[in-house]
């Protein structure tokens, strides 16, 4: 049994939850592998300074998680959460805790680098609703962490390799693909579109999108995990060109550093009846961030960028 005074048996479960993180972070990476569960290497490519593993030197660099600061705050949030599930920690964190601590800096910079400005208790509110998401997730995945305790207590370090063999071996790898290709939730989930029973059919482009009386623009990203936008193709008065960079703006909040050939604009035509009401739908992540009157402003020509 570990004992829970055991500083070496807490460092490696901050380790455990953080390869994990990592790991599955790389996993949704790596969606052009066929079996990206299996080939080690394919994971390995999105993370190359990550060492291994260590509870007795730093030769973990948690530096580079992609590089991108949402993959940074969701690693940090892993081990915090490992931590938590183990100990059963039920009190909320706070900015003293180290890896909480990480994973609100980490949050607060990844929306300086959006030029937006929220308070702190929003980028707290962000940072705790990330950490109950990692906690639901981690849950599911304890089997892998155990594994990897076990070994790096064993073993004191692990190279990046070991680790993620370690993880392959005993997480459930087909779940993961599953929820990768049906695009279930990871931050806000995903959103239907919505209709009213009507089926559709596809067009080209604004121009048949208006000349359709239910015609309709649809933007979405995380490779259709995620709709931003529906809306009337008679409602834009803005130009294609300016509708890209709407959803462009918008992707990049929603998944900063995911790969542009991730977002699309799509436009259909109603088959019986209307798709959406009169007023457009927004995804509530931008209700709650206060930029509905700035994108029906782009829609209406009214500007030409959100921010």
């Amino acid at each position: 049994m570990i004992d829970t005074d055991d500083k070496l048996s807490r460092r490696a479960y901050h380790e455990a939850g953080r390869a994990l993180a990592l790991y599955i972070l790389c996993f949704d990476l790596a969606k052009g592998a066929e079996s990206p569960a299996e080939d080690i290497t394919t994971l390995l490519r999105y993370c190359r300074r990550f060492a291994g593993l260590s509870v007795e030197s730093d030769r973990t660099n948690w530096r580079d998680v992609a590089e991108f600061w949402r993959a940074t705050h969701l690693v940090f949030l892993g081990g915090c959460a490992a931590e938590r599930i183990k100990w059963k920690i039920v009190e909320t964190p706070s900015l003293s805790d180290t890896e909480f601590e990480k994973a609100y800096y980490a949050q607060q910079w990844l929306w300086v680098d959006l030029d937006y400005n929220p308070s702190k208790e929003q980028i707290f509110a962000e940072t705790m609703a990330g950490l109950s998401k990692a906690t639901e997730k981690l849950d599911t995945h304890w089997k892998a962490i155990n594994a990897l305790v076990t070994t790096l207590l064993k073993k004191s370090e692990l190279s990046a390799e070991e680790t993620f063999q370690i993880i392959t071996a005993n997480i459930d790898s087909q779940k993961l693909a599953i929820e990768r290709e049906k695009k279930l939730p990871r931050k806000y989930g995903v959103t239907a579109i919505p209709q009213k029973g009507h089926s559709s059919f596809p067009l080209k482009s604004l121009k048949e999108a208006k000349s359709d009386k239910d015609g309709v623009v649809i933007l979405q990203g995380d490779d259709g995990g995620q709709t931003y936008l529906v809306c009337l193709a008679s409602q834009v008065a803005c130009s294609e060109h300016d509708l890209e960079l709407l959803l462009k703006d918008l992707d990049e909040i929603a998944w900063p550093g995911n790969y542009p050939d991730m977002r699309h604009i799509y436009y259909a035509g109603s088959m019986g009846g209307g798709v959406v009401s009169v007023e457009p739908w927004i995804h509530t992540q931008f209700i709650e961030l206060g930029m509905v009157s700035a994108i029906h402003e782009v829609i209406q020509a009214k500007r030409e960028r959100i921010r």
